[in-house]
């Protein structure tokens, strides 16, 4: 059976189970097809083998042949960062096609009830990170809130403004804006503009004896029309008084503000990603960092 972590690394998921707790396992020994894949990112490229191989349920007779990717190659600046991540777990047209989704494939042969997972991220010795396929497991958070998706292109929902403490960041004013729940990266990400925009603004209230850095606070609507505010505490997306940012090209050819919020904010947040229903669910994560 294939290794689906590395258990050295707690940010990787150590485990994958479908929403009844029973975890899938990829059977290593069965590969019928080795096609090269070449990924493109705003980052860099990806050579993946392409294995059409078996995904089973541990305590389940059932299984499917699945496609999966295994990397190869990385290009420079990809192979020496924090990258990591499950490809096939897009929603709608950001996916090679109808069968190379995991949730698709896993449902129309019956091994899920619904089209939809969710994230839970540790960093804690001895406490494993989890995924789940089909749904969500409530040992897990606490109460769930459910916003609408954006688009069909990202797991993306609109929000209204993102502060920092009692200041208001200087984006959001001009275009729709929305966050990007990504988990394939540690550090949050912008536009260059609005990059360059949020650097210049902290850096303005900085001192060499003040450290400016204070909650980030993200202001949405829930699927009730209900204003919610999520906070983030600088533990999560900083070190030494300096954000972990990025500036990322992928988001230049959008026409709205994208602010890509990475496994940081995943910790703190157990996610649900729900394909049948369009939604996202965010709730405060039961881990204690």
């Amino acid at each position: 059976k294939d290794n689906l972590s590395n258990p050295n690394d707690t940010d990787n998921i150590s485990e994958i189970n479908d929403d009844s707790g029973n975890k899938l396992v990829i059977d290593g020994d069965n590969e019928t097809k080795r096609d090269i894949v070449h990924l493109e990112y705003g980052a860099g490229e990806i050579n993946c083998v392409g294995d059409i191989d078996k995904v089973c349920l541990k305590n389940n007779e059932n299984c499917v042949d699945m496609l999966l990717l295994e990397s190869v190659k990385q290009s420079q600046l990809i192979s020496n960062s924090d990258f990591d991540g499950i490809l096939g777990l897009s929603i709608g047209i950001q996916g090679l096609d109808y069968k190379s989704n995991i949730l698709n494939t896993l449902y129309d042969n019956n091994l899920i009830k619904n089209k939809a997972y969710s994230l839970y991220i540790s960093d804690i010795k001895n406490d494993s990170s989890i995924l789940t396929i089909g749904g969500y497991n409530k040992k897990y958070f606490e109460k769930m809130m459910y916003f609408k998706l954006f688009s069909d292109e990202y797991w993306e929902i609109e929000i209204s403004k993102v502060m920092i403490g009692d200041f208001v960041l200087p984006i959001c004013n001009l275009n729709v804006c929305t966050v990007l729940l990504d988990s394939g990266t540690k550090k949050l990400g912008l536009k260059k503009d609005n990059f360059d925009k949020v650097m210049s603004f902290t850096k303005s209230k900085t001192s060499n004896s003040t450290c400016f850095l204070q909650n980030i606070r993200i202001f949405l609507k829930d699927i009730e029309d209900k204003e919610i505010e999520l906070t983030l505490e600088p533990e999560y997306f900083s070190k030494n008084c300096e954000m972990e940012i990025l500036s990322l090209e992928a988001l230049e050819y959008n026409d709205r503000d994208i602010f890509l919020l990475g496994n940081q904010f995943m910790k703190k947040y157990y996610s649900l990603f729900d394909k049948d229903k369009n939604i996202i669910g965010l709730a405060l994560s039961k881990t204690k960092h």
